[in-house]
């Protein structure tokens, strides 16, 4: 890999650094915000990082129980980069395919060391970092660089310091159960990531022309939404000015004697006015569509889309969890319309299809079985077994021949990427075909010819 430490950055990489130029820029400077997350780097120079090996490609994972937390994989294969922090992933969603930059090895992950100091302090908008680098355990005295990394030997402090400045492995193969390599994601190279949350509305208190949304997905960040948009959704800006207020003022009352009576005041006085509590509002449902996300705002801008449901304390509603699973795998329940290269299809076969193909109709020699329930419509593979002379027995394997009837590039096609498989819930399925392939052309029913690819042994 290249050693970073003495490459140079490509012409007008400086400006994505963090306070370069932005939609802020003409501003007083009075008024600029103080730019957060470092401006992505334009397609040219990440074409040019990853020819050069300044960049990884990857997809990125974030760690659903620790959402600080990202990896891509890097192209050695022995051990993910670490995105350590939500700034480090720069605005990126989980499983969008990211290009990163590693850090200088001085902030690359120190395995089996204890924080004597619990975690670092971290400034506004930073997370706190339960780690340690290999510069705080190397200046802590805990290890020695030859420590982190066997054989390498270090004459003097300026060698050590080139090594720690450098973003190269400082050795092969890489000890990665004592370090861990350390990035940041500089450009969001394919949105992978449904940029559509579910989740709830939380009320900011006071004045504000802002709500936070909070996914359920812990992986999606939080996001503002408009509050003036809730009114469309039975719940009024108006009305959530009111219940803020009055929650306030409840929290901020002597000793909190006054504060459960001044609470249902606050609900009775908004649900006399308006339809939705603010305790109904807590259980409501809704999906959010990421509008944008400025380097400025630690939290993206959203809008309210949809209003799935409520989900009420103490029982499940299986149609509103049914729409979230569906809404948060991006799945529609169905497909709108039939795609015209099917509406003429023909589920017969005809003299000249069966002339170039086995023919495993004949009930004598065949005995071919589904194994589904009962009422099951899609019947999309079969299986037959039958004894041979001398003691041996065949077993075929046949799968309903789609490509027959799809062709790569086809509207069809394009569905069936999109879908990648058939979903199935308790009470329903949702196709990755559509039906008249799924449940009649494709599916092998009995007594019905059906085309098929076979595997037989």
């Amino acid at each position: 890999m290249t050693d970073h430490s003495q490459s140079v950055e490509p012409l007008g990489m400086q400006q994505h650094r963090r306070g370069g130029p932005g939609r802020h820029q003409n501003l007083p400077r009075q008024h600029q915000r103080p730019q957060i997350f470092d401006n992505h780097f334009s397609p040219e120079e990440v074409s040019a990082g990853l020819s050069t090996g300044q960049l990884l490609l990857g997809q990125l994972s974030i760690n659903k129980f620790n959402a600080d937390e990202a990896f891509i994989g890097h192209p050695i294969g022995d051990a993910d980069v670490l995105i350590g922090s939500r700034i480090d992933r720069n605005r990126a969603l989980n499983d969008d395919e990211v290009a990163v930059r590693i850090k200088p090895v001085a902030s690359w992950r120190a395995l089996g060391f204890s924080n004597p100091c619990g975690t670092a302090a971290a400034g506004e908008h930073q997370q706190q970092q339960p780690w340690l680098t290999v510069q705080s355990v190397i200046s802590a005295g805990q290890a020695t660089f030859a420590d982190l990394f066997p054989g390498v030997q270090v004459a003097d402090q300026l060698q050590l310091q080139r090594l720690l400045q450098s973003s190269a492995d400082p050795c092969q193969p890489l000890p990665v159960d004592r370090v861990q390599r350390v990035g940041q994601v500089v450009a969001i190279v394919n949105q992978i990531a449904s940029r559509r949350f579910v989740g709830r509305v939380k009320p900011r208190t006071g004045e504000q022309k802002m709500d936070i949304f909070e996914p359920l997905d812990p992986r999606q960040p939080g996001c503002n939404v408009p509050r003036s948009e809730l009114t469309a959704f039975g719940c009024s800006a108006e009305q959530l000015r009111r219940q803020i207020q009055h929650s306030a003022a409840a929290q901020s009352s002597s000793g909190g004697r006054f504060s459960i009576r001044l609470q249902r005041r606050a609900a009775q006085a908004a649900d006399s006015a308006f339809g939705c509590s603010a305790e109904q509002l807590r259980r409501q449902i809704f999906v959010a569509e990421l509008d944008h996300w400025a380097p400025v705002f630690f939290m993206p801008k959203a809008r309210i889309c949809q209003r799935l449901g409520e989900r009420a304390d103490g029982r499940i509603d299986i149609e509103l969890e049914t729409r979230v699973i569906l809404e948060q795998l991006g799945i529609a329940e169905s497909i709108e319309s039939v795609p015209e290269e099917l509406t003429a299809a023909d589920g017969g076969v005809s003299e000249q299809e069966a002339a170039r193909r086995r023919d495993f109709r004949d009930p004598l020699h065949y005995c071919i079985f589904t194994v589904d329930k009962a009422m099951a419509q899609d019947l999309d593979d079969a299986v037959h077994y039958r004894a041979l002379d001398g003691g041996d027995c065949e077993v075929g394997v046949h799968i309903a021949d789609v490509s027959h009837y799809v062709r790569p590039g086809s509207q069809v096609d394009k569905i069936a990427r999109d879908r990648a498989v058939s979903t199935y819930l308790e009470q329903r399925t949702c196709h990755m075909l559509p039906h008249c392939l799924s449940e009649h052309l494709c599916s092998m029913k009995p007594a019905e010819d059906k085309l098929a690819f076979s595997i037989v042994w």
